[in-house]
């Protein structure tokens, strides 16, 4: 049964602690979900579990004491009137193992890295019923049928303009740039809360934390100015930008290509 006019209980299962807190940030501002409890290893997602009884689990794969496939086991195979549904989030991407998830009774299969609002919104219908019937195994999601017709071609563009920059992909900072325009490029508005919304749907995406979104996109601007192509730095930025000493600010650098993009 779906969750009918309530709030979705969700409890979360993940030894990275710093990615549960990140999770935590973001899904507690969704007035449709509650988050109910944490567990940092399998028994004690178990136990949290059969204590608490969520609507829904997000669980990871690897995990101590007892990994995700034993956690799907132990609530799946219960005898117990009450099965919670189950998505498991993991940076194992191998069919195999998303597979024999999806068989021992996972709902869902998420690789990550996934973006933010595409995981409320999977919450949310695995709930409610809303999916397929069947097992679904999930590798790469667009947001909106907007970037599902879009997408490759808006990151291929980010692609040439970065290394046009000059900012080299093999840095943090390039992948977080790149994720950042791309979200804005489709809603300008995270522009207005960079540090509240933008820099934490980053976070989410790479299993790291806002903070540090923040200082490694401010290293690929660095990175950026300190070699830059006049010709380049002229068409995004202005005649006068190339002989100026002053970068721009992580807002400005992402609000510009973003604007370009649209255009």
């Amino acid at each position: 049964m779906g969750i009918i006019n309530s709030r979705v209980r969700i409890a979360i299962a993940d030894d990275n602690k710093e990615f549960c807190q990140i999770l935590i940030d973001y899904l507690s501002k969704q007035e449709e979900i509650e988050i109910i409890g944490v567990a940092n290893d399998g028994m004690e997602a178990v136990e949290l579990v059969m204590q608490k009884k969520p609507d829904l689990l997000l669980l990871d794969i690897i995990m101590p004491h007892l990994d995700g496939f034993g956690v799907i086991k132990k609530l799946k195979g219960s005898r117990e009137d009450y099965e919670p549904k189950i998505v498991v989030i993991s940076t194992v991407g191998q069919e195999s193992i998303a597979q024999k998830a999806l068989q021992l009774g996972a709902e869902y299969y998420m690789i990550k890295p996934f973006h933010s609002d595409m995981l409320c919104e999977r919450i949310l219908q695995i709930a409610n019923d809303e999916l397929k019937p069947q097992r679904q195994y999930l590798q790469h999601e667009c947001l909106s049928a907007l970037e599902e017709n879009c997408a490759g071609s808006i990151e291929g563009e980010i692609a040439g303009i970065l290394h046009d920059m000059g900012i080299p992909p093999h840095i943090k900072g390039y992948l977080y740039l790149s994720e950042a325009i791309r979200l804005v490029v489709y809603k300008v508005g995270l522009l207005g809360g960079i540090t509240k919304e933008l820099y934490p749907k980053v976070a989410i995406t790479y299993s790291t934390t806002p903070s540090r979104v923040e200082r490694a996109i401010r290293h690929a601007i660095e990175v950026s100015w300190n070699k830059r192509d006049s010709e380049t730095v002229e068409l995004f930025f202005g005649a006068r930008a190339h002989i100026q000493r002053s970068k721009p600010t992580n807002s400005e650098f992402i609000a510009t290509v973003a604007e370009k993009l649209r255009r």
